[in-house]
């Protein structure tokens, strides 16, 4: 009896523990809840993030906000931070963008805020970074400093893509000597293009071009009967990689495999010959 009862109470007081902690972990402090009701505090929408000029001389927006609504219009200021880096390079006023100001305004009942930025597309090229700091009293304690990458953005464009490549595929080829293929656009979707006798087989591989993502432009390809193998019979060819808009590049591995197993992951190139 003695054991069972100090069993008993060592659940007991285990499960009050576990409530506690349950309990405190389901309580919202952080100053963004819905009933935040302390100071008025003002920051970046986040403390990283990336722009992308498209045009010559782009204008774009960065994101601040309240903590919770202002009564009247208010000011607040931001400064650029001046920094090194050890790996990459600072954006530089005047060359890589431009700031209207340094100050930015909240709207009345409001708690969303924007500072216009141009963007010199010609100049961003090593993607530079720019570092803004709101000085203003009422900076919240976080995302009152924000990191921002500026890089150029060249669209995909289907028609563009369509010619003759350099391929490079040692592994498949034997050699590092560049091979001509030639890529047509794909009449039913703008998404694909069609590497034709890619392999020197007779067989085109479908490309699915992926450019949702404006800072990581994906490639995926599978391909059911790439080739046959003599002794291990039909042979499929399936990867993924990235794509250049600029320089009309693809860089991609394909593996290729058999009922019996895979032959290995190997990458390819393929140059779009200008």
């Amino acid at each position: 009896m003695y054991i069972i009862s100090k069993l008993t109470r060592l659940v007991t007081a285990t499960l009050l523990v576990a409530v506690t902690l349950v309990s405190c972990d389901v309580v919202d402090f952080s100053a963004d809840a819905d009933t935040y009701d302390g100071e008025l505090l003002v920051k970046f929408n986040s403390d990283q993030m990336t722009l992308f000029a498209q045009q010559d001389k782009d204008e774009e927006t960065i994101g601040v906000s309240a903590l919770k609504p202002v009564g009247e219009d208010k000011t607040y200021n931001f400064t650029v931070v001046d920094t090194t880096l050890e790996n990459g390079t600072v954006a530089v006023e005047g060359e890589d963008y431009e700031l209207a100001s340094n100050s930015f305004t909240i709207p009345a009942d409001s708690t969303i805020g924007t500072i216009p930025i141009t963007l010199i597309k010609e100049s961003l090229k090593d993607n530079p970074q720019l570092f803004l700091k709101i000085t203003s009293e009422n900076a919240a304690d976080y995302n009152a400093l924000v990191e921002i990458t500026l890089r150029q953005y060249f669209p995909y464009n289907q028609q563009e893509w369509v010619g003759d490549y350099n391929l490079v595929y040692n592994w498949w080829f034997g050699d590092s000597n560049p091979r001509v293929v030639s890529i047509s656009a794909d009449p039913e979707n703008d998404q694909v293009l069609t590497v034709e006798n890619m392999l020197g087989t007779g067989t085109d591989i479908k490309l699915n071009m992926d450019d949702s993502d404006p800072a990581n432009f994906t490639v995926s390809f599978d391909k059911e009967v790439a080739w046959v193998h003599s002794s291990y019979g039909d042979v499929r060819m399936k990867g993924s990689g990235t794509f250049d808009a600029e320089n009309y590049v693809i860089s991609a591995d394909a593996e290729h495999t058999v009922s019996a197993g895979s032959f290995g992951s190997n990458p390819f190139t393929l140059q779009k010959i200008q």
